[in-house]
């Protein structure tokens, strides 16, 4: 969009940071994280995002979904709360595993009353 004096205007940049969070935790975690090279800004909101999404089908046959995976729990911003989490794996001839011990408490608190209730 521009002005009228012909000078782009980028009123993304200028929405305040609890907005944006809120906006790219309902983007899945491909999308969220593709915000980030939209400005510097940006670079590194995903990491605070309060839902992590990802799809096994977005990505090749291999182990990059499962490193993909691992680095997005690990690149998570610790202080800001992970109120989603959703991996959609659903080929079974493809196995997927987690070491959630290498992760921070909450989450492995959150993962284990989640698996046990």
């Amino acid at each position: 969009m521009t002005n009228s004096n012909h000078e782009e205007v980028d009123r993304l940049s200028e929405l305040p940071e609890p907005l944006l969070l809120q906006i790219i935790s309902l983007l899945s975690t491909k999308f969220a994280v593709r915000t980030s090279l939209l400005a510097r800004r940006f670079r590194h909101l995903w990491t605070a995002s309060s839902s992590l999404e990802l799809d096994r089908s977005d990505f090749p046959p291999g182990r990059l979904f499962n490193d993909v995976t691992s680095r997005c729990l690990r690149l998570r911003d610790p202080s800001s709360p992970l109120l989603s989490f959703c991996l959609k794996a659903n080929d079974l001839n493809r196995p997927f595993s987690i070491n959630l011990l290498s992760y921070p408490l909450d989450l492995f608190t959150l993962f284990s009353s989640t698996l046990l209730t």
